[in-house]
Protein backbone atom coordinates (compact mmCIF):
# COMPACT_ATOMS: atom_id res chain seq x y z
CA UNK A 1 0.00 0.00 0.00
CA UNK A 2 2.33 2.66 -1.20
CA UNK A 3 1.55 6.05 -2.57
CA UNK A 4 3.50 8.16 -5.04
CA UNK A 5 5.30 11.24 -3.79
CA UNK A 6 3.04 14.31 -3.98
CA UNK A 7 3.85 16.87 -6.64
CA UNK A 8 4.10 19.43 -3.88
CA UNK A 9 4.16 18.57 -0.19
CA UNK A 10 2.61 20.96 2.29
CA UNK A 11 4.72 22.57 4.89
CA UNK A 12 2.18 24.50 6.80
CA UNK A 13 4.73 26.81 8.34
CA UNK A 14 1.88 29.07 9.23
CA UNK A 15 0.56 26.35 11.43
CA UNK A 16 3.97 25.85 12.90
CA UNK A 17 3.94 29.48 13.88
CA UNK A 18 0.51 29.07 15.33
CA UNK A 19 1.93 26.31 17.46
CA UNK A 20 4.93 28.29 18.58
CA UNK A 21 2.98 31.43 19.29
CA UNK A 22 -0.32 30.02 20.39
CA UNK A 23 -0.30 26.34 21.15
CA UNK A 24 2.92 26.47 23.13
CA UNK A 25 1.61 29.25 25.32
CA UNK A 26 -1.53 27.31 25.98
CA UNK A 27 0.38 24.46 27.48
CA UNK A 28 2.49 26.82 29.55
CA UNK A 29 -0.59 28.12 31.31
CA UNK A 30 -2.64 24.97 31.38
CA UNK A 31 -3.33 23.10 34.58
CA UNK A 32 -1.23 19.97 34.83
CA UNK A 33 -2.78 17.76 32.23
CA UNK A 34 -3.20 14.10 32.87
CA UNK A 35 -0.79 12.32 30.57
CA UNK A 36 -2.03 9.55 28.35
CA UNK A 37 -1.17 6.07 29.53
CA UNK A 38 1.54 4.62 27.36
CA UNK A 39 3.14 1.23 27.90
CA UNK A 40 6.87 1.26 27.21
CA UNK A 41 8.12 -1.95 25.69
CA UNK A 42 11.53 -3.30 26.63
CA UNK A 43 13.93 -2.73 23.78
CA UNK A 44 17.44 -3.75 22.89
CA UNK A 45 18.88 -2.05 19.83
CA UNK A 46 21.13 -3.80 17.35
CA UNK A 47 24.25 -2.15 18.75
CA UNK A 48 23.53 -3.43 22.25
CA UNK A 49 22.27 -0.18 23.77
CA UNK A 50 19.99 -1.30 26.57
CA UNK A 51 16.71 0.39 27.38
CA UNK A 52 14.37 -1.00 29.99
CA UNK A 53 11.10 0.08 31.56
CA UNK A 54 11.28 0.36 35.34
CA UNK A 55 7.50 0.90 35.56
CA UNK A 56 4.44 0.34 33.39
CA UNK A 57 4.74 3.70 31.62
CA UNK A 58 7.29 6.08 30.13
CA UNK A 59 8.05 7.88 33.40
CA UNK A 60 11.12 5.89 34.42
CA UNK A 61 13.62 4.04 32.24
CA UNK A 62 17.03 2.45 32.51
CA UNK A 63 19.34 3.56 29.71
CA UNK A 64 22.86 2.10 29.42
CA UNK A 65 22.70 1.01 33.03
CA UNK A 66 21.60 4.41 34.38
CA UNK A 67 18.17 5.29 35.75
CA UNK A 68 16.32 8.21 34.15
CA UNK A 69 13.06 9.99 35.00
CA UNK A 70 10.84 11.74 32.47
CA UNK A 71 11.02 15.54 32.78
CA UNK A 72 7.59 16.55 34.07
CA UNK A 73 8.29 20.19 33.19
CA UNK A 74 7.88 19.23 29.52
CA UNK A 75 4.74 19.77 27.49
CA UNK A 76 4.75 18.29 24.01
CA UNK A 77 2.83 19.58 21.00
CA UNK A 78 2.68 17.86 17.63
CA UNK A 79 2.25 20.12 14.63
CA UNK A 80 0.95 18.65 11.37
CA UNK A 81 1.03 20.56 8.08
CA UNK A 82 -1.67 18.94 5.94
CA UNK A 83 -1.85 18.48 2.17
CA UNK A 84 -5.34 17.36 1.19
CA UNK A 85 -4.66 17.39 -2.56
CA UNK A 86 -5.49 13.82 -3.53
CA UNK A 87 -5.03 14.11 -7.29
CA UNK A 88 -2.03 11.77 -7.31
CA UNK A 89 -3.32 9.04 -4.96
CA UNK A 90 -2.88 5.51 -6.27
CA UNK A 91 -6.21 3.79 -7.07
CA UNK A 92 -5.54 1.05 -4.51
CA UNK A 93 -4.54 3.47 -1.76
CA UNK A 94 -7.39 3.55 0.76
CA UNK A 95 -6.26 6.46 2.90
CA UNK A 96 -7.87 9.54 1.36
CA UNK A 97 -7.97 12.16 4.14
CA UNK A 98 -4.72 13.88 3.16
CA UNK A 99 -1.10 13.64 4.32
CA UNK A 100 0.81 15.22 7.16
CA UNK A 101 3.66 16.35 4.94
CA UNK A 102 5.13 18.58 7.64
CA UNK A 103 5.58 17.11 11.12
CA UNK A 104 7.27 18.95 13.95
CA UNK A 105 7.26 18.05 17.62
CA UNK A 106 7.64 20.94 20.04
CA UNK A 107 9.15 20.16 23.44
CA UNK A 108 8.10 23.02 25.70
CA UNK A 109 9.92 23.42 28.98
CA UNK A 110 7.40 25.14 31.24
CA UNK A 111 10.12 26.02 33.74
CA UNK A 112 12.42 28.09 31.53
CA UNK A 113 9.76 28.78 28.85
CA UNK A 114 11.89 27.56 25.98
CA UNK A 115 10.72 25.36 23.13
CA UNK A 116 12.82 22.84 21.24
CA UNK A 117 11.71 22.00 17.71
CA UNK A 118 12.23 18.43 16.46
CA UNK A 119 11.56 17.85 12.76
CA UNK A 120 10.15 14.49 11.72
CA UNK A 121 10.81 13.71 8.03
CA UNK A 122 7.54 12.79 6.31
CA UNK A 123 9.21 9.71 4.82
CA UNK A 124 10.11 8.21 8.22
CA UNK A 125 9.27 4.52 8.07
CA UNK A 126 7.21 3.17 10.95
CA UNK A 127 4.22 0.93 11.68
CA UNK A 128 1.09 2.69 10.44
CA UNK A 129 -2.48 1.67 11.31
CA UNK A 130 -4.42 0.93 8.12
CA UNK A 131 -8.19 1.41 7.77
CA UNK A 132 -10.57 0.80 4.89
CA UNK A 133 -12.70 3.54 3.36
CA UNK A 134 -15.58 2.39 5.60
CA UNK A 135 -13.37 2.75 8.69
CA UNK A 136 -12.63 -0.95 9.22
CA UNK A 137 -9.27 -1.70 10.83
CA UNK A 138 -7.09 -3.71 8.44
CA UNK A 139 -3.88 -4.08 10.41
CA UNK A 140 -0.41 -2.51 10.57
CA UNK A 141 1.89 -1.77 7.64
CA UNK A 142 5.41 -0.36 7.70
CA UNK A 143 4.92 2.89 5.78
CA UNK A 144 5.85 6.56 5.59
CA UNK A 145 4.56 8.25 8.72
CA UNK A 146 2.95 11.01 6.64
CA UNK A 147 0.35 8.47 5.54
CA UNK A 148 -1.04 7.78 9.01
CA UNK A 149 -3.12 10.95 8.89
CA UNK A 150 -4.76 9.80 5.65
CA UNK A 151 -6.50 6.86 7.32
CA UNK A 152 -8.65 9.05 9.54
CA UNK A 153 -11.45 11.53 8.96
CA UNK A 154 -9.33 14.47 7.83
CA UNK A 155 -9.94 16.14 11.19
CA UNK A 156 -9.63 15.19 14.84
CA UNK A 157 -9.51 11.45 14.25
CA UNK A 158 -6.70 11.82 11.71
CA UNK A 159 -4.76 14.00 14.15
CA UNK A 160 -5.31 11.49 16.94
CA UNK A 161 -4.01 8.64 14.77
CA UNK A 162 -0.92 10.65 13.83
CA UNK A 163 -0.35 11.64 17.45
CA UNK A 164 -0.55 8.02 18.63
CA UNK A 165 1.78 6.75 15.90
CA UNK A 166 4.37 9.47 16.47
CA UNK A 167 4.36 8.67 20.19
CA UNK A 168 5.04 5.01 19.48
CA UNK A 169 7.79 5.84 17.01
CA UNK A 170 9.45 8.15 19.54
CA UNK A 171 9.74 5.45 22.19
CA UNK A 172 6.32 6.10 23.71
CA UNK A 173 6.97 9.56 25.09
CA UNK A 174 3.61 11.26 25.71
CA UNK A 175 2.27 13.88 23.31
CA UNK A 176 0.09 16.34 25.20
CA UNK A 177 -1.57 18.16 22.30
CA UNK A 178 -1.80 18.44 18.55
CA UNK A 179 -2.46 21.14 16.02
CA UNK A 180 -2.88 20.67 12.28
CA UNK A 181 -3.22 23.27 9.56
CA UNK A 182 -4.06 23.03 5.91
CA UNK A 183 -1.95 24.59 3.18
CA UNK A 184 -4.05 27.69 2.51
CA UNK A 185 -3.30 29.05 5.97
CA UNK A 186 0.24 30.05 4.96
CA UNK A 187 -0.96 32.68 2.53
CA UNK A 188 -3.60 33.94 4.97
CA UNK A 189 -1.20 34.65 7.82
CA UNK A 190 1.66 36.08 5.77
CA UNK A 191 -0.83 38.46 4.20
CA UNK A 192 -2.10 39.35 7.66
CA UNK A 193 1.38 40.44 8.82
CA UNK A 194 2.29 42.22 5.58
CA UNK A 195 4.80 39.68 4.37
CA UNK A 196 8.08 38.30 5.67
CA UNK A 197 11.56 39.38 4.60
CA UNK A 198 14.33 36.78 4.36
CA UNK A 199 17.37 35.84 2.27
CA UNK A 200 17.29 32.74 0.06
CA UNK A 201 20.01 30.35 1.40
CA UNK A 202 20.53 28.26 -1.75
CA UNK A 203 19.56 28.31 -5.41
CA UNK A 204 15.88 27.35 -5.67
CA UNK A 205 15.13 28.89 -9.07
CA UNK A 206 13.76 25.51 -10.18
CA UNK A 207 10.87 26.29 -7.81
CA UNK A 208 10.51 29.97 -8.69
CA UNK A 209 12.78 32.30 -10.74
CA UNK A 210 12.89 34.79 -7.86
CA UNK A 211 14.38 32.22 -5.46
CA UNK A 212 18.00 33.01 -6.28
CA UNK A 213 20.72 32.26 -3.76
CA UNK A 214 21.47 35.36 -1.71
CA UNK A 215 18.37 37.21 -2.92
CA UNK A 216 16.42 39.10 -0.23
CA UNK A 217 12.69 38.71 -0.73
CA UNK A 218 9.48 39.88 0.89
CA UNK A 219 7.31 36.79 0.95
CA UNK A 220 3.55 36.90 1.26
CA UNK A 221 0.51 35.11 -0.10
CA UNK A 222 1.12 32.54 -2.82
CA UNK A 223 4.85 33.27 -2.99
CA UNK A 224 5.26 32.50 0.73
CA UNK A 225 3.28 29.31 0.24
CA UNK A 226 5.50 28.31 -2.65
CA UNK A 227 8.68 28.99 -0.67
CA UNK A 228 7.77 26.57 2.10
CA UNK A 229 5.77 24.06 0.07
CA UNK A 230 7.39 23.38 -3.29
CA UNK A 231 10.32 21.12 -4.10
CA UNK A 232 11.84 19.46 -7.14
CA UNK A 233 10.32 15.99 -6.97
CA UNK A 234 12.84 14.71 -9.51
CA UNK A 235 15.73 15.46 -7.16
CA UNK A 236 16.69 12.91 -4.53
CA UNK A 237 16.32 14.15 -0.93
CA UNK A 238 14.68 17.41 -2.07
CA UNK A 239 12.60 17.35 1.10
CA UNK A 240 15.73 18.16 3.11
CA UNK A 241 16.09 21.51 1.37
CA UNK A 242 12.44 22.20 1.87
CA UNK A 243 12.75 21.43 5.59
CA UNK A 244 15.67 23.88 5.76
CA UNK A 245 13.49 26.59 4.22
CA UNK A 246 10.64 25.94 6.58
CA UNK A 247 12.95 26.20 9.60
CA UNK A 248 14.33 29.49 8.24
CA UNK A 249 10.80 30.72 7.64
CA UNK A 250 9.68 29.89 11.17
CA UNK A 251 12.62 31.59 12.84
CA UNK A 252 12.08 34.75 10.82
CA UNK A 253 8.35 34.72 11.40
CA UNK A 254 8.22 34.08 15.15
CA UNK A 255 9.40 37.53 16.33
CA UNK A 256 7.23 39.28 13.78
CA UNK A 257 4.21 37.26 14.87
CA UNK A 258 4.87 38.15 18.49
CA UNK A 259 5.01 41.84 17.64
CA UNK A 260 1.82 41.65 15.60
CA UNK A 261 -0.38 39.36 17.67
CA UNK A 262 0.84 39.30 21.28
CA UNK A 263 -1.94 41.70 22.32
CA UNK A 264 -4.41 40.79 19.58
CA UNK A 265 -4.43 37.00 19.30
CA UNK A 266 -8.00 37.05 18.01
CA UNK A 267 -6.80 38.52 14.70
CA UNK A 268 -4.58 35.51 14.18
CA UNK A 269 -7.40 33.15 15.05
CA UNK A 270 -9.68 34.95 12.60
CA UNK A 271 -7.04 34.80 9.85
CA UNK A 272 -6.63 31.05 10.26
CA UNK A 273 -10.25 30.12 10.87
CA UNK A 274 -11.16 26.99 8.95
CA UNK A 275 -7.55 25.89 8.50
CA UNK A 276 -6.71 24.66 12.01
CA UNK A 277 -7.70 21.50 13.89
CA UNK A 278 -6.53 21.23 17.49
CA UNK A 279 -7.41 19.70 20.83
CA UNK A 280 -6.24 22.84 22.65
CA UNK A 281 -8.64 25.26 24.30
CA UNK A 282 -9.14 28.45 22.27
CA UNK A 283 -9.49 30.69 25.33
CA UNK A 284 -6.16 29.49 26.67
CA UNK A 285 -4.59 30.25 23.30
CA UNK A 286 -5.22 33.94 23.94
CA UNK A 287 -2.77 34.04 26.85
CA UNK A 288 0.36 36.15 26.55
CA UNK A 289 2.95 34.61 24.27
CA UNK A 290 6.08 34.04 26.31
CA UNK A 291 8.02 31.13 24.79
CA UNK A 292 11.28 31.41 22.88
CA UNK A 293 12.67 28.88 20.42
CA UNK A 294 15.93 27.06 20.99
CA UNK A 295 18.66 28.15 18.59
CA UNK A 296 18.91 24.78 16.86
CA UNK A 297 16.20 22.70 15.24
CA UNK A 298 16.79 18.98 15.70
CA UNK A 299 15.85 16.26 13.22
CA UNK A 300 15.20 12.70 14.28
CA UNK A 301 18.27 10.72 13.19
CA UNK A 302 18.17 8.34 10.28
CA UNK A 303 19.13 7.68 6.67
CA UNK A 304 17.21 8.60 3.54
CA UNK A 305 17.26 6.00 0.79
CA UNK A 306 15.91 5.73 -2.73
CA UNK A 307 13.60 2.82 -3.53
CA UNK A 308 13.83 3.21 -7.30
CA UNK A 309 12.34 5.30 -10.08
CA UNK A 310 8.75 6.44 -9.53
CA UNK A 311 8.84 5.03 -6.01
CA UNK A 312 8.71 7.02 -2.77
CA UNK A 313 11.87 7.68 -0.79
CA UNK A 314 12.19 6.10 2.63
CA UNK A 315 13.77 7.52 5.79
CA UNK A 316 15.05 4.71 7.98
CA UNK A 317 15.46 5.65 11.62
CA UNK A 318 18.71 5.17 13.53
CA UNK A 319 17.09 3.64 16.59
CA UNK A 320 20.14 3.97 18.84
CA UNK A 321 20.70 7.62 17.97
CA UNK A 322 16.98 8.32 18.30
CA UNK A 323 16.88 6.80 21.78
CA UNK A 324 19.92 8.88 22.78
CA UNK A 325 18.22 12.06 21.53
CA UNK A 326 15.02 11.30 23.42
CA UNK A 327 16.89 10.58 26.66
CA UNK A 328 18.87 13.82 26.33
CA UNK A 329 15.82 15.94 25.50
CA UNK A 330 13.12 14.38 27.66
CA UNK A 331 14.73 12.71 30.67
CA UNK A 332 16.88 13.56 33.69
CA UNK A 333 19.29 11.18 35.35
CA UNK A 334 18.28 10.08 38.82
Amino acid sequence: MRKKNGKAAVIGVLAVVAIVLIGIVLLLVMQEKKKSTVVRQNNKAASGTEVEASSTDYSEIVYNGEKYTYNTDLKTILFLGIDKNQDDVDPEFTGTAGRSDCMILFLVNTKDKKAQMISIPRESMTDVEIYSVDDQYLGMVNEQIALQYSYGDGGKNSCWLAKKTVSKMLKNIPIDAYMSMELDGIAAVTDEIGGLTLTVPEDYTSIDPSFKKGETLNLKGELAEKYVRKRDINEFASNEGRMERQNQFIRALVPQMKDRFSSDIQSLLDATKGYITTDMNVDEMKMLMTCSLADETLTIPGERISTGDNSPEEYHLDEDALMKMIVEQCYTKQ
